[in-house]
């Protein structure tokens, strides 16, 4: 019999078969202390010799079960002192057997968690190695150092001494440096794919459509070619094995659908450098679906005709010239969108970015929330623009029907023939020089109305202040009312019958109609 299983063969000797639980408890409690001591270096015969005696630590169980018997039984005579010690000693030792448990619960957990990063780990640089024939070196040097703690804190009882567990710790440990400088010094320390040129041609010019869905830093440009070109995509930059083996696959195909570098777990330490990708577009080609949902990049989309164009673009810009679209769905959430001489119908959105449009036609729904939309030279029957706090400004353009909206940015409509219906919560809104007729609603912000041309119009505000400049050149109507504002009207000689009629009404905000001065 050895020198643990002796202790506990006499501890258990003091106990009867009524209390063989406790005896279970304490039985666990004093295998894991002895656990603990020889993992540290100390032998069997040391660990347990730190130990109370068996017959000690039985007396400490009786004196509480006396203490508890004390304070439940009625005319017990043990005095109060030594009533009040049997407690504190009992307290004090629960007390430190609670500790101890947490300790190893919060070991328990530890290692489990540690076991599951490193099986994850070990997947990631298998896997890597399988398909890309690279060693993933950041999930390898963070296997090695999880192994250190591991190690250190799963102190295996006999399986393991403190030498070997110190060798093993300190050849992880040393191993673990070597890589990290390694890569640091090299520059891999996140795998950056292999450079590589392809170009990949579709069979025909009939029913053609390109998607690319990546999360990659990709420069994208379209260019216009002779009309006996074949479509062509051409690829040139940092691309991963299996990307590179994805992109072959759809040489000779006419819908040409990629997924390029998407991030996973298996792909967290991936950086590619950034790529450029090359359409050429045979002239009179018109495309079905041209698709792109990108993490990162520029775009420059240069005379290209397609009947569905969808870009979802995160963080680049946005260069487009010569498109013709029947149908865009075109977000961007950081960059600016710039578009010239197009024809396009759908919806465009850009979060924070600058949005110009010039020369176009079409009927849109345009979204700014933050950013600066410009639109000049805009033939359509019908378009929408809002924003939240940003900036509209239309200018030169002829809309049969315009609607404008802001939270609390400003609309600014100039020189423009349609059907105007501007309106916003507490924002700004300037009407100059248009033609048409103008509706305007704002509830607290500011509405300016420049009219040059004679037109109709009806201005409402809540609590705003409305100022309408008016050209006497031109004769009009006026009707002006606010119930809690000042009103000052310096044109109310001016109506005359053939005039337009212009209403003007607020709730609770002043009032100034007054005249153009050159």
């Amino acid at each position: 019999m050895n020198t643990i299983d002796a202790y506990l063969a006499e501890l258990k000797s003091y106990f009867s078969e009524s209390n063989m639980d406790v005896y279970l408890e304490l039985e666990e409690d004093l295998l894991e202390e002895i656990q603990n001591s020889m993992a540290e270096g100390e032998t069997e015969e040391e660990a347990v010799r730190k130990l109370s005696s068996p017959a000690e630590i039985a007396s400490d169980f009786f004196a509480d079960r006396r203490f508890e018997t004390a304070q439940s039984a009625v005319g017990d005579l043990v005095p109060e002192d030594d009533v009040a010690e049997v407690f504190k000693e009992a307290r004090r030792k629960r007390l430190t057997r609670s500790v101890q448990k947490g300790i190893l619960i919060s070991k328990k957990a530890l290692i489990m968690i540690l076991l599951a990063l490193d099986v994850f780990l070990v997947t990631y640089i298998g896997q890597e190695l399988y398909f890309e024939g690279n060693l993933a070196r950041i999930p390898l040097i963070m296997c090695l150092f999880s192994l250190v703690i591991l190690v250190n804190v799963n102190q295996l009882r006999r399986k393991l001494t403190q030498r070997r567990r110190f060798f093993v710790m300190s050849l992880c440990g040393l191993l673990g440096a070597v890589f990290l400088i390694e890569g640091l010094v090299n520059h891999h320390l996140f795998y950056q794919g292999i450079s590589h040129f392809q170009e990949i041609t579709a069979d025909g010019t009939e029913n053609l459509s390109f998607s690319l869905d990546s999360d990659a830093v990709i420069e994208i440009t379209t260019s216009e070619v002779g009309p006996n070109e074949a479509f062509r995509v051409l690829f040139d930059g940092n691309f991963k094995k299996q990307d590179i083996q994805a992109i072959a696959k759809n040489n000779g195909q006419k819908q040409m659908n990629l997924r390029v570098d998407k991030k996973s777990l298996f792909n967290l330490f991936t950086r590619t450098k950034e790529s450029e990708i090359i359409l050429l577009i045979p002239k009179g080609t018109k495309l079905n679906e041209f698709n792109l949902d990108l993490l990162k990049g520029d775009l420059r989309l240069l005379h290209m005709a397609v009947k569905t164009l969808s870009l979802d673009l995160v963080e680049g810009d946005v260069f487009s010239k010569g498109i013709q679209a029947d149908d865009v769905r075109l977000t961007s959430q950081k960059g600016d969108v710039v578009i010239e001489g197009s024809q396009l119908n759908g919806r465009l959105k850009n979060r924070e970015g600058k949005t110009i449009l010039t020369d176009l036609a079409g009927d849109l729904a345009i979204t700014g929330d933050h950013g600066h939309t410009i639109i000049k030279e805009f033939i359509s029957s019908e378009s929408d623009v809002r924003t939240v706090d940003g900036k509209i400004t239309m200018e030169d353009s002829q809309v049969a029907k315009l609607t404008t909206f802001s939270e609390s940015g400003q609309n600014v409509v100039a020189r423009t023939t349609g059907e105007l219906n501007l309106a916003s919560a507490r924002g700004k809104i300037v009407s100059e020089s248009n033609q048409g007729k103008l509706s305007t609603k704002n509830d607290s912000g500011v509405t300016i109305v420049i009219d040059t041309e004679g037109m109709p119009g009806e201005v409402v505000s809540e609590s705003g202040f409305i100022k309408w400049i008016h050209d006497t050149g031109h004769p009009a109507q006026f009707s002006v009312s606010s119930q809690g504002g000042d009103i000052r009207n310096e044109l109310t000689n001016l109506a005359g019958a053939s005039g337009p009629l212009v209403s003007i009404h607020s709730v609770s905000g002043d009032v100034r109609v007054i005249e153009k001065v050159n």
